[in-house]
């Protein structure tokens, strides 16, 4: 992704969550504290919007708190030792929320190798097997052997699809619907 695209403001996304998005125009080579007026912030994004120095450099913080963080520009030193760097304006996002969901929006459905193969051999797909009953499905869930027969998640978003909307099943036969496939390989929880 090029960019993403956010107006400066504080938004409510529910009872509990806020979402800030501003700039600050003079971050340096030296550590500079933001202070957020939302709080307690759990995610932290930032980049630089400029490129008002000569050198490479590269966006980065630390003290990263409910309330605050700090931030800098940071030079390479492939060229030279120096590391001093003038003003850049950066932009952030800081959201309190410790869970939400984020969906991509696109002119058009973005294909990949599977689309440039699919009319010159016969797919199918296979995954590892994960029990759908565990509380947390992402972390250290493992059945060994694989499955044709895929669980998938209503809601991915959620640890526990079971208590949250439940699942739905796709089917990676051989001679399979090509779409159904690429559904597969798009949404089974331990696809990376």
């Amino acid at each position: 992704m090029s960019y993403i695209a956010v107006e400066s403001g504080k938004v409510k996304i529910n009872n509990f969550s806020y979402l800030e998005a501003d700039k600050d125009f003079f971050v340096n080579d030296s550590f500079k504290k933001i202070s957020f007026s939302v709080s307690p912030v759990h995610y932290f994004l930032a980049d630089m919007e400029t490129t008002n120095g000569l050198d490479t450099a590269s966006l980065r913080y630390r003290n990263l708190t409910k309330k605050s963080v700090e931030v800098k520009v940071e030079e390479e030193k492939s060229c030279d030792t120096e590391t001093g760097h003038g003003n850049e304006t950066i932009g952030y996002i800081a959201i309190t929320s410790i869970e939400f969901n984020i969906a991509l929006i696109v002119d058009k459905k973005p294909e990949g190798v599977l689309h440039q193969i699919k009319d010159k051999v016969r797919l199918g797909i296979s995954f590892y097997k994960y029990d759908k009953n565990r509380s947390n499905i992402y972390n250290g869930n493992v059945i060994n052997g694989g499955t044709l027969r895929f669980f998938i998640p209503k809601n991915p978003f959620v640890r526990n699809p079971s208590d949250n909307g439940g699942y739905r099943v796709v089917e990676g036969y051989i001679g399979s619907d090509f779409e159904k496939i690429v559904d597969a390989v798009e949404h089974y929880p331990l696809v990376w």
